[in-house]
């Protein structure tokens, strides 16, 4: 798993590139924290991400809630279908859960 981190003033977007798994879950979770412990405005984008699983969605998930407490916002760029179907397996609607875009 690769991170990688743009900064433009009081925003950030992080690119994950090859997995979102139970393996890299921690990594990401770290990153994310640090990301709104510094930042107002988080976007992940997922563009190059090719593995994704359901504990990708119980961060993601987790991140919005944190989110919307501390009155960040947070964005999901390029959101690939597996991970978008895997949401509604799990009964959640990610259009109506997510502010996602597709770049």
């Amino acid at each position: 798993m690769d991170l990688t981190k743009e900064i433009k003033n009081e925003s950030v977007i992080i690119g994950i590139d090859n997995q979102f798994t139970i393996y890299e879950a921690a990594s990401i979770k770290d990153e994310i924290i640090d990301c709104f412990e510094n930042y107002n405005d988080l976007s992940i984008d997922f563009k190059r991400l090719e593995g994704f699983d359901i504990t990708g969605i119980q961060i993601l998930y987790s991140a919005l809630i944190s989110a919307k407490q501390s009155g960040k916002k947070f964005k999901l760029l390029n959101m690939p279908y597996i991970a978008i179907n895997l949401m509604i397996d799990a009964g959640l609607d990610p259009v109506k859960i997510f502010d996602y875009s597709q770049i």
